[in-house]
């Protein structure tokens, strides 16, 4: 709010202002500045393998991806009804980038993500089990919105 007041200040805009609309502007960029921080904060938390959003994929049949499933994705209902998505392909195709770019597409529609490669939590949840915090860990794990499992399958468990 601080500084769309000075900016306002600076190009002599405030003057022009009626009360109701410099309120409305300053309530406005307030709920815009909580809103990227509470998305970044999330992308954080979520520690994403990459930094990957879904503009940057390129979808079609070139690619194995049908646009029309990325963008029902992009929307983020299959989180809401709790529903899972499997993403199979060969080795370097980009299933862990499709991962990535959904889950940032979900931090920043405001849920809370988590990203692992299978083998890191394997060894997370036996090191807090051995240091007695595998509670805690699982109560954590279970209050996300939506869990990202990479490389699922890929050794022997």
């Amino acid at each position: 709010m601080a500084r769309l007041w000075a900016s306002l200040g600076e190009t002599k805009r405030l003057d022009k202002l009626t009360l109701v609309d410099g309120l409305m502007l300053l309530l406005q960029a307030e709920k815009d500045t909580r809103t990227t921080n509470r998305n970044a904060r999330l992308i954080k938390e979520a520690d994403f393998r990459y930094g990957a959003t879904l503009e940057q994929l390129e979808a079609g049949s070139h690619r194995g991806i049908d646009p029309n499933m990325l963008a029902l994705l992009g929307t983020g209902s299959y989180v809401d009804k709790g529903e899972s998505v499997l993403i199979t392909g060969a080795a370097g195709v980009g299933k862990s980038y499709l991962a990535t770019a959904l889950g940032n597409k979900a931090c920043n529609q405001g849920y809370k993500v988590n990203y692992f490669n299978m083998q890191k939590l394997l060894g997370k949840l036996r090191l807090a089990r051995v240091d007695g915090t595998i509670i805690k860990l699982i109560t954590k794990i279970s209050k996300v919105d939506l869990l990202i499992i990479d490389d699922f399958g890929t050794k022997a468990l």
